[in-house]
């Protein structure tokens, strides 16, 4: 792959591929500038383009493929992720896209389904509950790494998570062990999104979730929210039905490629 230097060679990349029938996880208004920053690199090969970021130990890859061209397996130095989401009627196409991908090499390793939830007051008041601020960034990212996998968990790099504990965008719960439960969500244009929510294995079942989220509810002023979670992860599933939230149709699949350095396991 080739580094790319600056944000419109970028920008120029992708334009070249927007043709009838491409399929794509691009987000078409993407910040450029920040993709260059994040390291970007580029990779166009016969029928498509590949675009990787560098995700601490991984890349974060997305695509650009024409239709009816068969996908390249991009030239990796370090494992790699990459994830389409779709709605039910682009269901086809995204299994199509998901399938040329396996071909090329890859292996899809989970899916995930979204929910909704809609704008309401949250249930409680989120007691004990903080948002722990920037000098707290270490101890924040080991409860993450230590709760979701390296490759597919969408771990905040140190300047996203940065401005997330600026923006009082964490909420934790401590006890005399540092965080017990912790939940990390995006804020957005009228709904926000669950990002991380986890409790410790030694505490769950005893109400910490659902404190963590009536403070993000109370923080946002009950406003809708959006959650990804994975298929098959039945606690989850039970949790966020029982809060409210309602699959709206959006699904994703999970593919990788080279090996995986981080097994820690995934919560909500």
């Amino acid at each position: 792959m080739e580094r790319i230097e600056r944000p419109e060679a970028l920008a120029a990349l992708v334009r070249a591929q927007l043709q009838r029938g491409v399929f794509t996880n691009q987000p078409l208004t993407a910040d450029w500038a920040a993709w260059v920053a994040e390291g970007a690199a580029a990779e166009p090969f016969d029928g498509g383009l590949w675009i990787a970021r560098r995700r601490g130990d991984h890349d974060l890859l997305t695509f650009c493929l024409q239709a009816g061209a068969a996908a390249a397996k991009p030239r990796l130095e370090r494992p790699a992720v990459t994830e389409i989401a779709f709605r039910e009627k682009d269901a086809a196409a995204a299994r199509s896209a998901a399938g040329r991908l396996e071909a090329a090499g890859f292996r899809e390793v989970l899916r995930r389904a979204r929910r909704s939830r809609p704008a309401e007051p949250p249930a409680g008041a989120g007691e004990a509950c903080r948002f722990p601020g920037p000098a707290e960034a270490a101890a924040v990212e080991a409860f993450l790494a230590a709760h979701f996998d390296g490759l597919t968990g969408c771990l905040p790099p140190p300047e996203a998570l940065a401005a997330a504990l600026a923006g009082r965008q964490v909420v934790t719960l401590e006890d005399g062990r540092g965080i017990a439960g912790l939940l990390h969500y995006a804020p957005g244009r009228g709904s926000w999104e669950i990002r991380h929510l986890a409790v410790r294995a030694d505490l769950r079942g005893h109400g910490l979730a659902g404190r963590l989220l009536d403070a993000c509810l109370r923080e946002n002023g009950g406003q809708r929210s959006t959650v990804w979670a994975r298929q098959g992860n039945a606690p989850a599933e039970r949790f966020y039905e029982k809060h409210g939230y309602r699959p709206d149709g959006w699904q994703s699949i999970v593919l990788a490629a080279g090996e995986r350095t981080n097994h820690a396991s995934e919560n909500h």
